[in-house]
This record gives C-alpha cells, sequence and structure tokens, in this order.
C-alpha cells in the first residue's frame, strides 16, 4: 500500500495485549489530547476484508499492519468511534479500535502465548475456590458457581476440582487439554475478547460461558463479583471503588459486544 494512502495512529488506539482496563493517571489526565487531523470517514472492502478510511487513507496499527477485519459490522463500529471524535481525539474511548489493534498486532503474532495464558487461568480459577465461611458466602457462591461448573461437565467433559480457601488446587492436565482444544478452533478476534474478559473476572470458564452458553453478560459480571458483592452488602463501598467497578463493567460489556460484531458475517 502507499504511504500516502495510510494513516498510523502510533497513539490513537494503541494495541496492547488485553488485560482488563488501564486507567488514566493525574499525569495522562492532563497531558493535550491530539487534534483531530481528517475530515470523513469511511469503509472500503478489499479481498473480502473491511478497512477504515481517515480521508480516504487507510488505518493502520501501531505495528505498521492495515488494520483490516473480516466483519463488516466491526468495521462500521470501529469507524464510528473515529467518526464520533471531536476537535481533540479520546483514544481511551475507542475500545474497538484498541481491541482490533490488539487481535492484529499482539493475539496474531503471539497466539501460543495467549493460549498458555488463558488456560493457565483455567487452572486457577475463580469458580474453583470456595469460601470456607460465613455460611451464607458458602451457600451463595455454591447456588451462582455450580451451576457454570455443571454446564463444562455436561458440554465440555471438562471437571475442575474444587478448593476450599485460597489453598492452590492443581488441576489435572487432561482436563486443562479439554479447555485448550476449545481455544484452539477460535480466531485471534475471539481470543482478544477472551482474554481481555478472563484477566477482568478472573475466570477461564465465565467468559467461554458467555460466549458459547446460555448466560448473557450481566449475569457473568454478577458471578465473578460474589465475594465483591457480599462484602460489599456488609460493609458498603467507597465512591473511588465505585467508580472503578463501573468502568471495567463498560469495558467488559464492550469486550463483549466487540466479540458480536466479530462473529458476524
Amino acid at each position: 500500500m502507499d504511504k500516502d494512502k495510510t494513516t498510523e495512529g502510533e497513539d490513537l488506539g494503541r494495541g496492547e495485549l488485553p488485560g482488563g482496563p488501564k486507567y488514566m493517571s493525574k499525569a495522562d489526565d492532563v497531558r493535550p489530547k491530539p487534534k483531530r487531523f481528517y475530515k470523513e470517514v469511511s469503509v472500503k472492502s478489499e479481498n473480502g476484508q473491511f478497512q477504515v478510511c481517515l480521508d480516504e487513507r487507510i488505518i493502520k496499527t501501531p505495528m505498521k499492519s492495515t488494520l483490516a477485519v473480516g466483519s463488516e459490522a466491526l468495521a462500521e463500529a470501529i469507524a464510528e468511534e473515529w467518526s464520533s471524535q471531536g476537535e481533540e481525539i479520546d483514544s481511551e474511548a475507542m475500545i474497538f479500535t484498541k481491541l482490533a489493534n490488539t487481535a492484529i498486532d499482539r493475539v496474531a503474532t503471539r497466539r501460543d502465548d495467549i493460549l498458555s495464558e488463558l488456560v493457565s487461568y483455567g487452572g486457577n480459577d475463580l469458580l474453583c475456590y470456595r469460601a470456607s465461611e460465613p455460611a451464607s458466602l458458602v451457600e451463595k457462591e455454591t447456588e451462582v458457581w455450580d451451576p457454570f461448573l455443571n454446564w463444562f461437565k455436561e458440554t465440555y467433559d471438562i471437571r475442575l476440582a474444587l478448593a476450599a480457601g485460597v489453598i492452590h488446587v492443581a488441576q489435572e492436565a487432561d482436563e486443562l487439554e479439554k479447555l485448550s482444544s476449545i481455544y484452539d478452533e477460535l480466531d485471534e478476534f475471539a481470543l482478544t475478547s477472551l482474554h481481555n474478559m478472563t484477566t477482568m473476572t478472573g475466570s477461564a470458564l465465565l467468559p467461554l460461558a458467555l460466549l458459547f452458553g446460555k448466560w448473557g453478560p450481566e449475569a457473568i459480571w454478577e458471578a465473578a463479583h460474589v465475594e465483591e458483592d457480599f462484602q460489599i452488602e456488609r460493609w458498603g463501598e467507597d465512591e473511588e471503588a465505585q467508580k472503578r467497578r463501573k468502568k471495567r463493567h463498560e469495558e467488559f460489556l464492550l469486550t463483549h459486544k466487540f466479540y458480536e460484531l466479530a462473529s458476524r458475517a
């Protein structure tokens, strides 16, 4: 592609390895945002891939690859992020762009590492570590988490061992291999979504249940926060923690939306 037909945004929607939300420091908060340098945003199709253009120049990822996706719906969503920017560009608000950059620049090129990380979460899954007291929390975890574990047994024949407290329990290698085989079938966009949601929930199973099971995103989010919600009910929640959780929740929902958009033909 000719240089004059591409535009690179190294600091705009940077492709970071997915790992949950990143919050701005006070220094970031006062740093001037880049000025908008384009007028028109469009989507073009080429060889079955969809590309986003700024004033007819194709967007490239931070690693200089063309930002091309196989879903027109996702390309349109990315284009809308760029189109909705005002006089200044707020890259923190461009989650679809950042996740697409991550999928292309990081996950596709480090697939084996990402798979290993995801499987390692299965080896220490949130759902497997149960409270030993109080009884009300023990009952709540059993009520909310057991349906997910039962679904994985019935659907994928995955049987993970449970532990009380924080003492590590090693999972059988055969069970983790079954989990790995699920990830093997997924493309870099699905893996990017899963990795981001897995790091936010502390569970490999919950995001998979969201993508392939009968549960919606709110049910998954609530399941990931059973203990936190229990503590909030007992002791309350401070304002800053509430703001941080709201930001995580918003990113979680948008990450799931990214998966849905990327999955559309």
